[in-house]
């Protein structure tokens, strides 16, 4: 994975083969030829005396090295503006690219043998090197507050805060963070979960509309919008004098696709762990929320099922329990009197003796409706048994109770003579 452990485990398979050693060794990158060399190091193998080893990149750590890294320089502007060229013309003509060869340049140093390479500037490299090491402390100690924070995350006000103020703390510049649907789609696919009904959607992949919930751009942050995912970014932001390129790193857990971040103009994206990590962090905090606000929809739904009466949805017993106590502070409160309305209904066992338990059930919902339709705010209507029914109210006299009776009645036979029934 063109890391030091992967040299070094490399060059440990090759010596623990038992096979001779060949002459040279030729690495993918610097970074595997340093790891490389290390192990021969240490199994006594002198560089380049008993084995040649080069690397690929000419980075620094190649200029550095003791013996100097033999290495190879590419041109990475060459390689952006040839690849640039043949999607150009592949859009414009149709014709599908052919492979190009591309050229480095060999520098021959002390790891093959070859007379070393003319060295950094000491106090250069110093500075390079403190440079390098104070940006990566600095990003480190970010990364593990950063981790550390996003652990207690369980909202997404909180998320947008926290990755608001690391995103600037890292000056990670061009940045989106990009989530699937919208707020409502999101909530909408929290309850069907919660029912047990399916999000609506396949979880796994992309939704067709994206919201990019934090951006910056040229230092500026950015207003949220809603956007086609096949965008990648908002097109407003898309057109400028210079060109521009855009890294985008997935955000999923499992296989549930959250969005997408995505980095811009950032050379940093190859050269350290930075962004993968604030990535991961990202991704971490969303299944974090996710996780929770699943819990949290469950537990309101369990809790409604257990006041609420499954047939009517008007509250049963325990929810009048539950409630009971909050009516009764507003009358302290308002200095009402709390009241209680007992019903039932007449010949419940009748009509579903002649008409069926379904027509028996419909006669309880309809007397439900008009029982809440004649409840104010404050009222609890409540289903206290098969055919008995209780509101809960508070008034400042007695005789509001008896005018509530009466909305009752008069409702009731005007539903009779709306839904004639027979009973």
């Amino acid at each position: 994975n063109y890391s030091f452990p992967s040299g070094y485990a490399g060059m440990d398979a090759l010596l623990s083969s038992g096979r001779s050693l060949p002459q040279a060794v030729v690495c993918a990158n610097d970074k595997m030829a340093i790891g490389a060399i290390t192990r021969c190091r240490e199994a006594g193998i002198r560089v380049p005396d008993d084995l040649i080893v080069t690397g690929f990149d000419d980075s620094v750590l190649a200029q550095i090295h003791q013996p100097g890294l033999t290495t190879v320089r590419r041109s990475e502007i060459h390689c952006g503006h040839m690849a640039y060229e043949l999607a150009r013309d592949a859009v414009q003509t149709g014709a599908h690219p052919q492979p190009q060869a591309i050229y480095g340049e060999v520098l021959f140093s002390g790891s093959c043998g070859c007379p070393e390479a003319e060295k950094m500037n000491v106090s250069d490299l110093r500075d390079r090197l403190m440079d390098k090491i104070f940006r990566t402390e600095t990003e480190t100690y970010f990364i593990k507050t950063l981790m550390a924070e996003v652990t207690s995350l369980n909202n997404f006000s909180d998320f947008l805060s926290v990755f608001d103020n690391y995103t600037r703390r890292l000056n990670l510049g061009d940045v989106f963070i990009n989530l699937c649907g919208d707020a409502e789609q999101y909530r909408h696919e929290i309850e069907n979960d919660a029912n047990g009904i399916g999000a609506g959607r396949d979880l796994s992949v992309y939704a067709a509309t994206s919201t990019m919930v934090l951006g910056y751009l040229d230092g500026r942050q950015l207003e949220p919008v809603i956007f086609n995912t096949a965008d990648i970014i908002p097109p407003q932001y898309t057109s400028s004098d210079q060109g521009r390129f855009w890294f985008v790193f997935p955000l999923h857990h499992r296989d549930h696709c959250f969005g997408s971040i995505v980095f811009g103009n950032k050379r940093e994206v190859f050269q350290t762990q930075t962004m993968n990590l604030f990535a991961l962090a990202v991704c971490n905090s969303l299944e974090t929320i996710l996780e929770y606000d699943r819990k949290t929809s469950l537990m309101n739904k369990l809790d409604k099922l257990r006041q609420e009466d499954p047939l009517t949805h008007i509250y049963n017993r325990a929810g009048a329990a539950q409630h009971w106590p909050e009516l009764i502070r507003y009358a302290k409160e308002k200095k009402l009197f709390p009241a209680a309305i007992f019903m039932d209904i007449d010949d419940l066992k009748g009509v579903n003796d002649r008409y069926t338990h379904e027509e028996g059930d419909r006669y309880i919902t309809a007397v439900s409706e008009v029982i809440r339709s004649c409840c104010g705010p404050h009222d609890i209507a409540v289903r206290f048994g098969g055919d008995e029914f209780i509101i809960y109210t508070a008034v400042a006299e007695s005789e509001a109770v008896e005018k509530q009776i009466t909305a009752i009645r008069t409702t009731l036979e005007a539903y009779n003579k709306a839904h004639p029934s027979g009973y």
